[in-house]
């Protein structure tokens, strides 16, 4: 029997309070939507919209987003910093971009947010090249560009250790814009 979007939600409540006590605070205050769900997963969004859903240039974006497994997400609510890997780890310019990995193992996407008086990303990162000649810029794709985070990412995660750095001195802002949770049995 198909459970109504109700029933799914309280029944993510009851029997996953403790390994989603985060995305149910947000649900509890109405601050996590009900999209759809199936007999796996539901699937929930911001009361508040992405700021950005479609491209913008790397240079003006003071939004960023990045699709992340649980584990990821828990590690960025839990310490305000992204948990370091050996992949790319990208940061796109739009949410739709971003959407485009989410899935059942990337089911969290963030929206991080520079601050009004701090600079913008881009110029910050491109900073942070000290080698010779024309810095590399970002990855040209996502209708706007991405940065990588990880040691596969912009100069071998030396972006990725600025970014973290940001978030603890609370330049950069993040706020859960989507997820996708596994429906208990």
């Amino acid at each position: 029997m198909k459970l109504t979007s109700e029933e799914a939600i309280n029944k993510l409540i009851t029997k996953s309070a403790n390994k989603f006590e985060h995305e149910i605070y947000l649900i509890r205050r109405g601050r996590l939507e009900y999209v759809h769900h199936n007999n796996n997963s539901i699937q929930l969004k911001s009361s508040v919209p992405p700021k950005q859903t479609t491209g913008k240039d790397v240079n003006e974006a003071k939004h960023w987003y990045r699709c992340m497994s649980q584990n990821d997400f828990l590690h960025l609510k839990r310490r305000d910093v992204l948990l370091g890997g050996d992949s790319y780890g990208g940061i796109a310019t739009n949410f739709d971009y971003a959407s485009s990995y989410f899935s059942d193992t990337n089911s969290h996407i963030v929206e991080f947010e520079t601050i009004a008086d701090a600079p913008l990303l881009y110029h910050t990162f491109l900073g942070l090249n000290t080698g010779k000649g024309t810095p590399a810029g970002p990855k040209g794709e996502g209708d706007g560009g991405t940065f990588g985070l990880g040691k596969t990412g912009y100069l071998g995660g030396k972006a990725g250790d600025k970014f973290n750095e940001l978030l603890e001195r609370t330049q950069i802002t993040w706020r859960l814009v989507a997820c996708k949770l596994p429906l208990p049995a």
